[in-house]
């Protein structure tokens, strides 16, 4: 206990000398370019993968230095929208090029096992999911794959090759911007048909490519970003200025069904119309979220490019970036320890230079990964009833504790019952075989 106490001490020291919101000075990258970053992600060995107008992809090391063990510029030959790495650490890249998409071995080198052909009639692929079966979902703007006609989206095979069993039979020339895989296989997407542009989409289709008629989406509003929540709700954002007929501005949190959820209200001030927009919202484990986009305020508080705000809605006051970032962001990526990269077309950060890319604070949240090291799994998070615990080892002790480290429940089983807390931040710590670890969950 006197050392759970010593943790949490050290964490508030911590967080007194690295403000949330401000730049990680423990991170000093080395990007030689003027162009942009628009796509970001880690690998396990928490080394940073970098996409964007360079005609290549990076690798930087956890500190910001750049990775010279790492070398795609043989394998990549045109701008990265997005990308993805496998659990065995091959990686995935799309864009808009002659590759469209590839698949790259751990240091760099074209992967030649995967044999995708997309031929010329493929303008873009701005998603890709990688299906635990091993099969890839990928989405864009495309009609044509390994001389088969198929519209926008498509599932690969784990070689890339085409999996001719599925197509969600779309109408010609649509546009995806997003796509998300819900856990029970639904499939929702995020577009406009760029023939007549008189119709946006916004739907859900079933494990067998029908569409589900009981999705509510609102097809009348542009829709950039869309985030699946881990207890089914579902986050947009984009340049709307309501959803369904409800007043909401630039960001929304849906019920599984498509409807609004109306217990989460979007601060932006209606003044700025067209003109704000969010591109994307990320969500923390703590149940707020970072949201990046053209905005200079939020909720009646300066707050330039990017801000992050309470599960309300209202602005976290507490993540504060001081002037922020002195131009667009493009792409928010939180690493698994909660702190939380950046990327776009900005120069400067607080007034502080960093060129394209910059990690910002988070250390409230860091006890995740920083200071406790997790070797457990546990779902669901958010719970209401009961937390399942998933260990490699034989689990001796599970304590769960509040906030300020109070210990409120203490047992041995993988299945621990939460239902008389109430909701809040909890942490659950796991002990087995001499080893203890600790990470934090929500209770509803």
């Amino acid at each position: 206990m006197k050392l759970f106490y010593f943790i949490l001490l050290a964490l508030n020291s911590i967080s007194v000398l690295c403000q949330d919101g401000q730049l990680d000075p423990t991170f000093n990258p080395t990007i030689n370019t003027d162009t942009y970053i628009n796509a970001i992600t880690t690998q396990d060995d928490n080394k940073i993968l970098l996409g964007g107008g360079f005609n290549s992809i990076i690798r930087l090391n956890e500190d910001g230095s750049t990775d010279t063990s790492f070398d795609a510029s043989n394998s990549v030959n045109g701008i990265a929208r997005f990308i993805v790495v496998q659990n065995d650490q091959k990686i995935i890249i799309s864009g808009g090029s002659s590759y469209y998409i590839n698949r790259l071995n751990e240091d760099g080198s074209l992967d030649t096992s995967f044999n995708f052909s997309g031929e010329n009639s493929i303008s873009v692929i701005n998603k890709v999911v990688v299906l635990d079966n091993g099969k890839i979902m990928i989405a864009g703007r495309f009609d044509k794959i390994n001389n088969n006609l198929i519209e926008a989206v498509a599932r690969l095979n784990s070689d890339g090759s085409l999996d001719s069993t599925f197509n969600l039979n779309l109408p010609p020339i649509t546009s995806l911007r997003d796509m998300v895989i819900q856990p029970d296989g639904k499939i929702i997407i995020i577009g406009q048909n760029d023939e007549s542009n008189q119709f946006k989409i916004f739907r859900r289709y079933l494990t067998d490519g029908t569409l589900d008629p009981t999705f509510n989406g609102d097809e009348e509003h542009y829709i950039y970003g869309v985030e699946l929540q881990q207890d089914g709700k579902i986050m947009i954002c984009g340049t709307f200025q309501e959803y369904n007929g409800i007043t909401q501005y630039n960001v929304a949190r849906l019920n599984n069904d498509g409807t609004l959820d109306t217990t989460f209200v979007s601060y932006n001030l209606p003044q700025n119309g067209s003109n704000y927009t969010i591109f994307d919202v990320s969500i923390c484990n703590d149940g707020k979220y970072i949201i990046n986009g053209g905005f200079s305020i939020y909720n009646d508080t300066p707050s330039n490019q990017i801000a992050k705000i309470n599960s309300n809605g209202t602005i976290d006051n507490s993540f504060n970036i001081g002037t922020g970032p002195n131009n667009s962001v493009w792409e928010t990526y939180i690493q698994e320890d909660e702190k939380i990269l950046i990327g776009g077309i900005f120069t400067t950060y607080n007034g502080t230079s960093t060129n394209l890319i910059a990690r910002l604070n988070n250390s409230i949240l860091s006890i995740n990964t920083n200071l406790i090291k997790g070797n457990f799994s546990f779902y669901p998070n958010p719970t209401q009833d009961v937390l399942f615990i998933e260990s490699q080892e034989p689990i001796e002790i599970v304590k769960i504790y509040s906030l300020q480290g109070q210990l409120i429940i203490e047992g041995s089983s993988n299945r621990v019952d939460v239902s008389q807390l109430t909701t809040g931040l909890y942490f659950v710590q796991v002990s087995s075989n001499d080893k203890t670890s600790t990470k934090r969950f929500i209770k509803e």
